[in-house]
């Protein structure tokens, strides 16, 4: 496939290849592309991309102009970033690129999704409030327990180390 930072790759075959992938797996397109800065940066620059918007706009391409593109209603850029033991930061997302199809809000638990959130019963749990006099506040504990759960994975297209 080659890494997107490559001239000579080619993110929407990429892109394209995986819509299909998904498509004869689960019966839908892919409506999501979720990509870690590296691959955002890659994809939004590559000489391919450009070429297609360089009679529209002068404007840096943006990850609405990428959505249009490659067929997806959106895409997301994850930013987070972790510190590591000696404070050095590091991206969560990676170098990586997952489409994946996302149902919409109130969908049929029959719906294929590459992944759910559950809140797991009794959640958000909220403790009584308590005044604490070393920073002079009212505390309020919460506990909110969630679990993320890959449910089908034929709803998701891996593209890894798709920028160096």
């Amino acid at each position: 496939m080659g890494q997107w930072t490559d001239g000579g790759s080619d993110p929407q075959a990429n892109i394209q290849l995986g819509r299909e992938v998904i498509r004869a797996t689960i019966g839908r397109y892919p409506n999501t592309l979720l990509l870690g800065p590296a691959a955002y940066n890659a994809a939004r620059m590559h000489p391919k991309v450009i070429e297609r918007f360089k009679y529209t706009t002068d404007a840096p391409v943006t990850a609405d102009m990428l959505a249009t593109l490659l067929e997806v209603n959106r895409v997301v850029v994850g930013t987070s970033i972790y510190m590591d033991e000696d404070d050095t930061p590091h991206d969560v997302w990676g170098a990586d690129a997952i489409l994946t199809y996302v149902p919409g809000q109130g969908a049929s638990l029959r719906t294929p999704a590459y992944g759910y959130t559950y809140v797991l019963t009794g959640n958000p749990f909220v403790e009584p409030a308590n005044f604490d006099t070393n920073v002079k506040s009212w505390l309020y504990p919460v506990t909110y327990e969630r679990k993320p759960v890959i449910v089908g994975p034929g709803a998701g297209y891996l593209i890894r180390n798709a920028a160096s």
